[in-house]
């Protein structure tokens, strides 16, 4: 038996193992707040400070504060603490089960998301925990912080290939209810397609992704920037799916709403003539490809003389241009000939910045 160990379970003060065991069952530690309201009396909202300050004081010798948020030294005596008070499955079951039902019932936040899911994974509550994860809100605020952690929740639940429908479900009756502001809307369909997109549901995220643009349609009129974005991702989507008919005419609309709104020779024309001219390589129309992947680059070239900065999309666009001279038969002289031909001084500070 550690030192640690032996003295933790030498406290006989039943609120002092209260909070030791609450510490030790929360996934980052708990504030006092938190462990005020949990210690409650029935009559009362959280534990008085006549009650807490001196408990507080005793713990100081176990607990360390780390902005706000109480937990155990080191984790030594994490361990010891589990011996101590959370010695079994049930009471380690019981301690986890009562931070969730406080944190559920806590307004939505980047901690109580954290600390409701770990706690219902370790309890193995999956139903609770696909309730919590299909929660638009919810949703909203974990994807925020860990896109990659809200996937883990599924892949754990072996339903990371059927949550997009799932998703589509619960935000068709969230989006229904009475008040909904348009813009969250709108805002949470994107989130929403992005995530899906990220996890390679293409089919599952295209309802999402329309969602949006039909949203910022009524919202903004056919011809304004958002909507031109919306186009811009649509018709990412649909190319990733062999859907290239499709993609092409949305593309060429993002494009002629951007050069309408920002000007011809703003970064997103020459992002959206980048993927106009992949999907025109696709269709093998070389000849109408060539100078749109042209043109990308010279507008990405003249935005980086103008900032004196390299932007990754001008390095995109050359590489692109590059791979789709090679697709038309030139050699490897032609095309470093045609590269420097376009742009003779960045095409060094390149070469410089990649050795």
């Amino acid at each position: 038996m550690t030192a640690a160990q032996f003295s933790l379970e030498d406290i006989t003060d039943p609120l002092t193992r209260e909070v030791l065991g609450l510490v030790w069952a929360s996934r980052r530690g708990l504030t006092e707040t938190e462990l005020r309201r949990l210690l409650k009396p029935t009559d009362l909202p959280q534990l008085p400070p006549a009650a807490w300050l001196p408990l507080r004081s005793a713990l100081e010798e176990w607990l360390v504060d780390r902005a706000g948020i109480l937990n155990f030294a080191h984790d030594s005596l994490r361990a010891a603490a589990e011996i101590a008070f959370a010695p079994n499955e049930d009471r380690r079951d019981e301690l986890r089960l009562r931070l969730a039902d406080d944190f559920e019932q806590q307004p939505i936040s980047p901690r109580s998301c954290d600390e409701l899911l770990w706690l219902l994974l370790q309890t193995e509550s999956y139903q609770c925990l696909r309730l919590c994860l299909l929660d638009v809100d919810r949703f909203l605020e974990i994807n925020k912080s860990d896109e990659d952690q809200l996937r883990r929740y599924w892949v754990h639940l072996g339903e990371e290939r059927t949550m997009g429908s799932q998703y589509l479900a619960s935000f068709e009756q969230w989006y229904k209810l009475a008040d909904r502001d348009e813009n969250r809307i709108s805002y949470s369909a994107n989130q929403l397609g992005l995530f899906l997109i990220h996890s390679g549901l293409y089919g599952d995220a295209e309802p999402f992704v329309r969602c949006e643009l039909a949203i910022d349609e009524k919202s903004y009129g056919a011809e304004h920037t958002a909507v031109a974005r919306d186009l811009n991702n649509l018709a990412g989507l649909l190319e990733r799916t062999d859907r290239l008919a499709e993609a092409e005419p949305l593309y060429r609309r993002a494009q002629a709403i951007f050069e309408k709104n920002l000007g011809v020779n703003h970064p997103d024309v020459g992002t959206s003539l980048n993927n106009l001219g992949q999907v025109l390589k696709k269709l093998n129309r070389m000849t109408e490809a060539e100078p749109t992947m042209l043109r990308a680059v010279q507008i990405f070239l003249q935005f980086a003389r103008v900032t004196n900065q390299l932007d990754p999309r001008l390095q995109m666009a050359i590489n692109n241009y590059g791979r789709l001279l090679e697709a038309m038969g030139r050699s490897e002289a032609q095309i470093q000939a045609a590269l420097h031909e376009v742009a003779p001084d960045l095409c060094v500070r390149m070469n410089q910045a990649n050795r």
